[in-house]
């Protein structure tokens, strides 16, 4: 296991952060507006992490997942729900 983070570590500090933020930003109070856009902002880390580390091509993929993981939550606090999404 050891062998296996090393190799993979910048991916696995990426991945870590990704989900830390997330974490903190689905489980605090939405009403708490001044923590909510740090904890947007934070998303940027991973996002240049990924952008040093592999180049353009990386920032983008990273800064995909970051946003296929933050949508949800926008469309949630948006009152946007299944229902309202699936007009068909």
């Amino acid at each position: 296991m050891g062998r296996l983070f090393i190799k993979y570590k910048h991916e696995a500090i990426i991945v870590i952060l990704l989900s830390a933020i997330s974490a903190l930003h689905y489980i605090s109070n939405t009403f708490d507006t001044p923590y909510h856009s740090i904890y947007r902002l934070l998303y940027l880390i991973p996002i240049i992490l990924g952008a040093f580390r592999y180049g353009f091509r990386g920032g983008i993929i990273v800064s995909l997942l970051s946003s296929a993981i933050y949508s949800p939550h926008i469309l949630l606090t948006a009152g946007l729900g299944v229902e309202e999404i699936n007009i068909c």
